[in-house]
């Protein structure tokens, strides 16, 4: 597995990755525009050539970034893949002249939540009732880490 930035060849493959992470996933002309964007980074995790463990989508805007999303195919959970993409996100964010990373995740994601805290993500605000499906609402936590050379 390699940690590349993704191209627009890899929309229907990202699309397909994020269908299998969420319950409602991005079809590839969303990544086709992600892929597009001037301050948006999409970083992948690749096995094979189109055969993707899971996929980053970063924001950025003067010296912050956001994690847009943050995917991993179940079969690829738990291997350290998450990490990777995480880790490459920071140091992508920082070249970019990142000072500080965002993002935002549901309180109930106990795997999403372990990986930032792990990653010296904190808390600095919640968003309550903010994720909603079909019988119910979740909180989302929004998490900060200061960027600095090294990660």
């Amino acid at each position: 597995m390699r940690i590349v930035a993704a191209e627009p060849r890899h929309a229907a493959a990202l699309a397909n990755a994020h269908a299998r992470c969420f319950r409602d996933g991005w079809d590839e002309h969303v990544f086709g525009n992600w892929l597009q964007a001037e301050n948006t980074l999409v970083l992948l995790a690749e096995i094979t050539e189109l055969q993707i463990a899971g996929f980053v989508v970063i924001r950025s805007a003067a010296d912050e970034s956001e994690v847009v999303t943050l995917g991993v195919v179940p079969e690829h959970r738990n291997a350290g893949v998450g990490m990777s993409l995480m880790q490459g996100a920071m140091t992508s964010a920082v070249e970019r002249g990142g000072e500080a990373m965002f993002l935002e995740v549901d309180a109930g994601n106990g795997a999403a939540l372990r990986l930032y805290r792990r990653l010296a993500f904190v808390e600095v605000g919640r968003r309550r009732n903010y994720y909603r499906d079909c019988e119910a609402f979740a909180d989302a936590l929004v998490l900060r880490r200061t960027l600095m050379d090294g990660n």
